[in-house]
């Protein structure tokens, strides 16, 4: 007998907020986090960027964590973080321990993304540092007002 997912105020990060590096500059901390997985979706690289996008694809599934135990205003900004065109919404993760959860995620629509599936490890050699150094000129650090 199949059971319930359990709801969760967690969110499923599957991009740059794996990274601690960049958790830290937005949150002033590292949240406690599971490996998870989500099946029906792909994250490809966004249209003009180097981050990815989450979109719906019925063959596919994609691998992150769970961050767990984030308060309201880290989630709101998170939100501004992430901004247009990005949606949060409630998604099915299924976690290592075989439990499923209900968590946000950040999720695009099909027109934001191109083709080729996001590479973790590029955008860790190729681009991080750079995309460090824009989060610090664009004010988005533990330092700056909470949203």
């Amino acid at each position: 007998m199949r059971s319930e997912p359990t709801r969760s105020r967690a969110l499923f990060v599957y991009g740059t907020l794996l990274f601690p590096s960049i958790l830290e500059r937005l949150l002033g901390r590292r949240p406690l986090g599971s490996p998870g997985t989500v099946k029906g979706y792909t994250a490809r690289t966004m249209t003009d960027a180097t981050y990815p996008g989450m979109v719906a694809s019925e063959t596919d599934s994609v691998s992150g964590v769970l961050l767990e135990e984030l308060t309201t205003s880290e989630l709101e900004l998170l939100d501004a973080y992430e901004g247009w065109p990005y949606e949060r919404v409630e998604i099915e993760v299924t976690l290592a321990s075989v439990d499923r959860v209900v968590a946000f995620a950040y999720v695009v629509d099909e027109p934001h993304v191109t083709e080729n599936l996001w590479d973790r490890e590029a955008f860790a050699d190729r681009h991080l540092r750079a995309f460090l150094g824009s989060l610090d000129e664009g004010g988005y650090s533990a330092a700056r007002d909470q949203v």
